[in-house]
């Protein structure tokens, strides 16, 4: 049963909302679970130089490590969402978060790279886990504005993406690697919110209660437009991951500290999250295709001053800040038009947009570090992210265009 033919419930729900903004109870519980899977997720963003000589790493080493972890939050999706297609599988909902947060804050207790690949690892799987499913019954509660929906469900994202790095260099500067263990406390969120009535109840009234189409169904005659949305969705990876994790290791080499490091990461990821709030609150359907072309050709500019102003931590920040808004308003367009495209594998979308092309985009930005880390030029890092962000620009021109409903007032 294709999960765009929703049962009267779940359209019932997606209209019993807050009049200012039209998001229901159970999009709010899902934008709060994404809160504490993406802050779990990122408190290991300024920490990777420092990470290699806590572990007695090689020079460059760590960068295999990002990738490790990267592949698992990434690929592993695709899987994920096949099985939570195909399945009903509410229970990726909770045990996806409790192992991303337990796993990622014991790894201030490893010893040894083998113990903090296989935390990495672990860790990586409980994110990847939750990011199919609940992607997929947040974009179920408005149907007919996708888009707006998932701008929601991201901003928790986003806080949580801002709160990490910040939480992790702060807790590293305080208290050494250990300090991340009290990050496991973000359990106790998890476990209130799962055991609502009203949550159980929504997420049922929402969720397919039947498989979807076989897969091969499900893709036929869109090869075209999601090879596209992947190609565009990978470039964009490239300049969002590239900012922070490059600037991680600059700022490093400058002899910054894990908490200025960590306020840096997070200003970027304070952008993205306001950058998906002015998605939520004010984007139109009508405007979106346009704002995809537009958008990234705004970041060049910044992107293009920030290595001259990396002596000024307030220069640094103010510079990311404006990438990250740029680049916040549309992340969240291309995970609506993934399950757009694919209705009747929303999860599988999903998927694709905020998994498979992070982790082809992760390894691509990784083994392109390695080798500017090696030679000691990884400043011009930011030349490339700012072609991979036109080319993005220039792919979207190609996309399918969608069948959308004439009422495009705001939800």
């Amino acid at each position: 049963m294709a999960h765009s033919s929703l049962p009267t419930s779940a359209k019932e729900l997606s209209t019993s909302t807050a009049p200012w903004l039209g998001i229901s109870g159970l999009l709010i519980v899902l934008a709060g679970l994404h809160v504490v899977v993406d802050t779990s997720a990122c408190i290991v963003t300024p920490l990777w130089p420092k990470l290699e000589r806590h572990l007695l790493m090689a020079d460059g080493s760590v960068l295999w490590l990002i990738v490790l972890w990267n592949m698992t939050t990434s690929f592993s999706q695709f899987f994920f969402g096949w099985f939570a297609d195909q399945y009903r599988a509410r229970w990726l909902i909770w045990a996806g978060p409790c192992v991303a947060v337990i796993c990622m804050s014991s790894i201030g207790l490893a010893q040894n790279t083998a113990t903090a690949a296989i935390l990495l690892a672990l860790g990586g799987l409980g994110i990847a886990a939750f990011h199919p499913e609940a992607a997929a019954t947040a974009g179920a509660t408005s149907p007919e504005n996708r888009s707006r929906a998932m701008s929601v469900f991201a901003i928790g994202g986003y806080l949580g993406q801002a709160l990490g790095p910040a939480t992790g260099g702060g807790l590293v500067e305080a208290f050494g690697f250990p300090g991340l263990i009290l990050v496991m406390a973000l359990v106790f969120l998890v476990l209130p919110a799962i055991s609502l009535r009203s949550f159980r109840q929504s997420f049922d009234a929402i969720a397919s209660k039947s498989p979807s189409e076989p897969l091969r169904v499900a893709l036929r005659g869109r090869s075209w437009g999601i090879s596209l949305v992947l190609i565009i969705q990978t470039l964009r990876v490239i300049t969002t991951m590239g900012i922070p994790l490059s600037l991680t290791f600059l700022l490093d080499q400058l002899g910054r500290s894990t908490g200025q490091i960590g306020f840096v990461s997070s200003m970027f990821m304070v952008g993205i999250g306001l950058g998906g709030v002015a998605c939520a609150l004010t984007v139109q359907r009508r405007y979106e295709r346009r704002m995809l072309f537009v958008l990234p050709i705004l970041v060049v500019a910044p992107l293009m001053l920030i290595p001259m102003w990396l002596d000024s931590i307030p220069a640094t920040s103010a510079l990311v800040l404006v990438c990250g808004v740029c680049l916040g308003l549309v992340l969240p367009i291309m995970i609506g038009y993934g399950q757009q495209l694919i209705p009747s594998a929303q999860r599988l979308a999903s998927s694709l947009t905020m998994g498979v092309s992070w982790g082809i985009g992760g390894t691509l930005l990784a083994g392109y570090l390695y080798l500017l880390k090696s030679s000691n030029t990884v400043a011009s890092a930011f030349f490339a992210f700012a072609l991979a962000s036109v080319l993005s620009s220039l792919a979207s021109l190609a996309l399918p265009q969608l069948v959308t409903p004439s009422d495009d007032r705001p939800v």
